[in-house]
């Protein structure tokens, strides 16, 4: 049987007799019995399947709980974890309490830093650990870099090239406190999308649960909710536009990703208005005033939008689209509450089968005017908005924003449920890599995962096809 953080820890409050104000509660601060471990932040590359990502793609790193290298009695009881994702980048502070009731010793902590291959040096592929900083009880912990093992030096399965560690000293029967922080990369494909995340399931070598664990992730760099395309496990709540996963007692089976892509804004706008040559340089540049001036001019030296037909359709929803978040970082909000209008007007139902991505310009609109319903108290109309975005599916991380203003979160749920799913091969004449397509309804943004197994028969016997997953509404295959 296995025993639960929180019981260990009340058992050993009872015999201890002390509680003190630490930011999980009931703990002790000094100190904690020492165990030789090792913080094993292992290369983990987030590749969610789509389209024209396979060598195109630079390939940057994400956080990760820490690890120890042997069994012992260290058991993590609280982990607190804040990401601030931006574009190309994530930035990570990690605090976790340990505690062990066993005797004085030293731990050896330390993040590994694989190389980059040197077969992609055109990709410029980064697994840096940028300013990685530790702290032990608020005190700075000098870190060294070493050399560590490579796979030809007869290294197991944590060989690194690098290593940034530091060494710790544990009093017996106390609890410690270690916090790090970097910066990494976040992986990037040609198509303007990118991954970040972080890693939990390290932390099931410790012993026992995980006592309480937070992950808080942020986003930041002009990233808002309706660029997410993913986001999983879908257990997160929106606090404010932060996604934020509680747990007690985890044994963590599941890592945290996203995805997102925020360069597919204003895409488009020169092929349809004359916005001269400065239009990319201001909006690079952050010049959005200057920027909307030179899309207003255009705008009005064009008579307005061309009309009729679904070209001239798709052509509104870009110059419509591109006004309102022109107007919106200008911070001209009001402004740009009616061509959100406009553009939830065009929202007319689910995403297209041959579409991947949930569409922007949708989901911006239901995103800002359901912020502006609940900022005015029109809580009627919000849970209409609410309810026509879920209906029409257009994007499963605003819908659930949108639930989340609402004064009475849930209500009726839809089960999700798939339409269609099939194997396609990626390869030359029918062979591997596999790709499973799925189309889903998911109206309340609520799938968590799919599992399914696929295989073929090579002479008379089947054998198991290991396979990429995706799907354009699911936020995480496994």
């Amino acid at each position: 049987m296995r025993v639960r953080a929180v019981d260990r820890i009340n058992e050993w409050k009872k015999r201890r007799g002390r509680v003190s104000g630490l930011p999980f509660p009931g703990l002790p601060f000094p100190g904690l019995p020492l165990l030789v471990l090792l913080l094993a932040l292992l290369l983990v590359l987030l590749n969610p399947a789509g389209p024209a990502r396979a060598d195109d793609a630079s390939l940057g790193r994400v956080g990760e709980t820490v690890r120890p290298v042997s069994d012992g009695q260290v058991m993590m009881v609280g982990e607190r974890v804040l990401l601030t994702v931006s574009p190309r980048r994530t930035e990570v502070e990690a605090e976790f309490i340990f505690w062990n009731d066993g005797p004085k010793t030293e731990v050896l902590m330390g993040f590994p830093e694989p190389s980059p291959d040197p077969e992609r040096e055109e990709f410029r592929d980064d697994f840096r650990l940028h300013d990685f900083r530790a702290l032990v009880d608020g005190e700075t912990a000098p870190v060294t870099p070493e050399p560590g093992l490579t796979a030809g030096e007869g290294a197991g399965p944590m060989d690194y090239p690098l290593w940034h560690t530091f060494n710790v000293q544990f009093p017996a029967g106390r609890v410690r406190k270690v916090i790090n922080t970097y910066w990494v990369k976040n992986n990037l494909w040609s198509n303007g999308e990118e991954a970040s995340g972080y890693i939990l399931v390290t932390g099931a070598s410790w012993k026992g649960s995980i006592g309480e664990a937070e992950v808080r992730l942020k986003l930041a760099g002009g990233i808002r909710p309706y660029h997410l395309l993913s986001a999983g496990p879908t257990s997160y709540r929106f606090e404010g536009e932060d996604l934020v996963w509680l747990w007690k007692d985890l044994e963590p089976e599941r890592n945290i990703r996203i995805t997102f892509n925020v360069e597919r804004e204003f895409v488009g706008v020169e092929g349809l208005l004359q916005v001269g040559e400065d239009w990319w340089t201001f909006l690079n540049e952050g010049r959005y005033s200057e920027a909307l001036e030179l899309l207003k001019e255009a705008s009005a030296n064009a008579n307005g939008v061309p009309a009729g037909g679904e070209r001239a359709s798709a052509e509104t929803k870009v110059i419509d689209y591109s006004m309102a978040r022109l107007l919106e970082l200008t911070g001209r909000s009001g402004e740009a509450v009616s061509f959100w209008e406009r553009l939830r007007q065009q929202a007319e139902g689910p995403v297209p089968v041959d579409s991947f991505y949930p569409d922007p310009a949708f989901g911006g609109a239901y995103f800002h005017l359901g912020g502006k319903l609940a900022s005015e108290g029109r809580l009627a109309e919000l849970d209409a908005l609410y309810r026509e975005a879920r209906e029409k599916q257009i994007n499963p991380q605003v819908v659930r924003y949108l639930e989340e203003l609402r004064p009475e979160r849930g209500g009726s749920k839809v089960p999700p449920s798939i339409r269609e799913l099939r194997v396609v091969s990626r390869g030359v004449e029918g062979r591997g890599p596999y790709l499973l397509e799925a189309l889903v309804n998911d109206p309340d943004g609520d799938l968590d995962q799919v599992r399914a197994e696929a295989w073929q028969v090579v002479n008379g016997r089947k054998e198991e096809v290991r396979i990429l997953l995706c799907s354009p509404k699911n936020p995480t295959f496994r």
